[in-house]
């Protein structure tokens, strides 16, 4: 399904949202309660005025947990629902508390570039800059990164900005006392279906790993 299409299916669910109240049942109060506000969309993705629902050591714990959990076995539908977690690259080797370590930090950064799919889809950063900051993350947080060819580089670099996607959204929707709406889940599928397809923008084409593969390696 091409991008403009999961574009389009996100707009109309918009405006049924809006006309009659078609996200969670019913409409959003116009006042919310400071209570309520503390829980803003759980995903790496969602929204950059999010506030944590638990400490983050809390919910790196859990990650690691989670982690730990996925690790040792094969999961089915762990990317929005459609794609198993099949590692191929070293980062499938990581300590699961490392993978924790990334997955909040990633998740930080996502927050400090502003996203806010939930309220505006363009807002999505760009893969190039996702990449880059794993990169950067994983050249100074493990020795084995740097020792890799720069093909499995790019490939561990893929994996753990999916996983970590992934992890940081099931783990703080665990956490969360409010029960995420509709618009959050959609915006946290299409963001990853972007990832997983190395998409700049909703209006880019789409990527692949030998594309990644050759820009790393004609720099």
């Amino acid at each position: 399904m091409s991008s403009r299409l999961h574009l389009f299916k996100y707009l109309l669910l918009i405006g049924l949202c809006s006309i009659v109240g078609a996200c969670g049942g019913v409409s959003e109060p116009a006042h919310k309660s400071p209570a309520q506000q503390q829980h803003i969309g759980p995903a790496a993705s969602s929204s950059s005025e999010e506030v944590l629902p638990r400490p983050e050591s809390e919910i790196q714990q859990l990650i690691e947990k989670m982690a730990k959990d996925a690790d040792n076995t094969v999961v089915d539908g762990w990317f929005f629902g459609q794609e198993a977690r099949l590692l191929k690259s070293f980062y499938r080797k990581v300590e699961p508390a490392d993978k924790a370590k990334f997955a909040v930090a990633y998740h930080k950064w996502i927050r400090s570039k502003n996203q806010d799919m939930v309220r505006n889809f363009e807002s999505y950063v760009p893969y190039s800059q996702r990449a880059s900051f794993a990169r950067d993350w994983w050249s100074k947080e493990n020795p084995r990164f740097l020792k890799q060819e720069t093909k499995y580089q790019v490939l561990w670099m893929h994996e753990s900005i999916e996983d970590a996607g992934e992890l940081w959204w099931r783990a703080v929707e665990k956490l969360r006392e409010s029960p995420v709406s509709s618009m959050e889940v959609l915006a946290h599928d299409e963001e990853q279906k972007m990832v997983s397809k190395f998409m700049e923008s909703s209006r880019s084409p789409h990527g692949s790993i030998s594309d990644q593969i050759w820009k790393a390696t004609h720099k």
